[in-house]
């Protein structure tokens, strides 16, 4: 009866393992999408955007997630998960959207979206960090001070916003 009850912890400890590693594997990937689709908007930002602020949130937006996407890539290599290069579909749909848009229209649309992603983000990656599953919650938890950061900033860019014309803060070490 022993075996049988040590196989079966093992067979579910395997299980627990192979599911932990599925969650990690695909948080990373879900990121990385997440990251080319900011550096993405962010450059399409600094192209059509039309206040100072959108411009030069588009910046951050590009410099931030570029290394965000660096520090994933880097994990995703070492746990060897193979990192995407596409974004998820309703990604590319909104970009389509908003490229078709100009001015003050493309301002206004391009910062609600960006208020309501960074909210998802923020709760992917809290929950993310909270799962205390090693160097994947530390990477979450080392970037969801940047995606507040990120929110604050598009909350402040809608109209009435404090930082139509702002200088924009450091990106959080």
């Amino acid at each position: 009866m022993k075996r049988v009850t040590a196989a079966a912890l093992a067979a579910l400890g395997f299980a627990a393992t192979a599911a932990w590693a599925d969650q990690a594997s695909n948080f990373l990937m879900d990121a990385a999408k997440g990251d080319n689709a900011e550096i993405m908007m962010g450059k399409l930002a600094q192209q059509k955007g039309q206040s100072a602020g959108v411009k030069k949130f588009g910046q951050k937006l590009v410099a931030d997630h570029t290394q965000a996407k660096n520090e994933v890539a880097a994990l995703a290599t070492a746990m060897s998960v193979n990192m995407p290069s596409d974004v998820k579909p309703e990604a590319q749909q909104t970009y389509d959207r908003l490229a078709q848009t100009s001015g003050a229209e493309f301002d206004r649309m391009f910062v609600s979206h960006m208020v309501e992603d960074h909210q998802k983000d923020i709760a992917a990656f809290t929950k993310q960090a909270n799962a205390h599953d090693g160097k994947v919650s530390e990477l979450a938890k080392k970037q969801l001070p940047v995606l507040k950061s990120h929110l604050k900033i598009a909350e402040s860019l809608k109209p009435g916003g404090s930082m139509q014309g702002m200088q924009m803060p450091q990106r959080i070490q």
